[in-house]
């Protein structure tokens, strides 16, 4: 017989109220007022059951389905460390080659929700809209962080940000790094119970 409507209803189980409300279209879709489904809808951020069913032109009502939808809408957040301490976002950093960066992150949990991370990215002296072009660098093809690293000499940028497994993107920070070799001193004379003949004898070191 074809079908005759779909209907939805937000958050509240179509029972026998539900069902005997008058209908009004001014109001908000899936409410027990205008359950008539239309078309694509949204949620707000939260946790939600829908619940919906079809009705045939023969007025063959389905059993009513329902479906629990979270809705995540937070992104993630990321802040970069140099050992224990945290640079802010245009910060800038005086660190050694040796001394290694890392990122932190997390997704928070937003009205009892939270997606997780599910990729953190990290550049090096190249900008993420660089990689954007028809050419990209690349650096581009290798950003996705997955531990520590450490820069060579000189000044360096580094751009970082993070997303989560819905697609919502953290904004992209940045900071400056100026990295300075790492000093090395030679080793301190090992004493050995016995100064050099050099020492015990200074004539012996005259020309």
């Amino acid at each position: 017989t074809g079908l005759l409507a779909s209907y939805y209803f937000r958050d509240r189980h179509p029972d026998f109220v539900c069902l005997k409300t008058g209908r009004d279209i001014s109001k908000p879709g899936g409410t027990c007022e205008n359950p008539v489904y239309g078309g694509e809808f949204t949620l707000e951020e939260g946790t939600h059951t829908i619940y919906y069913q079809s009705v045939d032109n023969a007025k063959n009502f389905e059993f009513v389905n329902s479906t629990d939808v979270y809705v995540d809408a937070t992104p993630p957040t990321v802040e970069l460390f140099i050992g224990t301490s945290a640079v802010a976002d245009g910060g800038t950093a005086y660190i050694t080659e040796s001394d290694s960066i890392t990122l932190s992150y997390a997704d928070p949990e937003v009205s009892h929700v939270a997606s997780g991370v599910k990729a953190i990215y990290r550049l090096v002296d190249v900008s993420p809209i660089e990689c954007e072009s028809t050419a990209p660098p690349a650096a581009c093809a290798a950003a996705e962080y997955t531990a520590p690293f450490s820069l060579s000499a000189g000044n360096h940028t580094v751009y970082y940000g993070a997303v989560d497994n819905v697609g919502n993107a953290s904004s992209v920070k940045s900071v400056t790094v100026l990295v300075s070799r790492k000093m090395s001193f030679p080793k301190a004379y090992e004493f050995s119970g016995k100064f050099p003949d050099i020492l015990q004898d200074p004539a012996r070191g005259a020309a």
